[in-house]
């Protein structure tokens, strides 16, 4: 496991794109936007590398206050192996060496296998709020 780099940017995006669930767009998700969040959070997004391919992404980052995990994946033919777990508890890990004390996600509600994740990994679900956004 080691610290992604922007250079990553190409296979990691690939590998989003093969995962189900996962929504990604070209705006948060642009090369340009990935660089600007790895500039913010440079020690807390992590890969995993098998054979010189990479099979796992997790990107975390905080506000100063509250951590964000971004994008876990791991490629289909290397799950289940503790890979996704590995790269929670690093970003976690990463984000409570810089005082993070709390950490959430967003997920969409089809998503199956990302929800039972997260769930496995005693996740809380909340469903007392609503999250919106604008694209500007």
């Amino acid at each position: 496991m080691r610290l992604m780099k922007i250079e990553d940017y190409k296979e990691i995006y690939d590998l989003w794109n093969e995962c189900e669930g996962m929504d990604i767009n070209d705006i948060d998700e642009s090369e340009e936007g990935i660089g600007k969040y790895l500039e913010r959070n440079p020690s807390t997004c992590f890969v995993e590398e098998r054979d010189g391919k990479i099979v796992g992404v997790i990107m975390a980052g905080h506000d100063g206050r509250r951590g964000t995990l971004h994008h876990l994946a791991v490629r289909k033919s290397w799950r289940r192996q503790g890979i996704g777990r590995a790269l929670c508890a690093h970003a976690l890990k990463a984000l409570h060496d810089q005082g993070i004390k709390k950490a959430g996600l967003f997920i969409y509600n089809d998503n199956e296998v990302g929800l039972a994740f997260w769930k496995q990994e005693r996740f809380v679900s909340h469903d007392d709020y609503e999250y919106y956004d604008k694209v500007l």
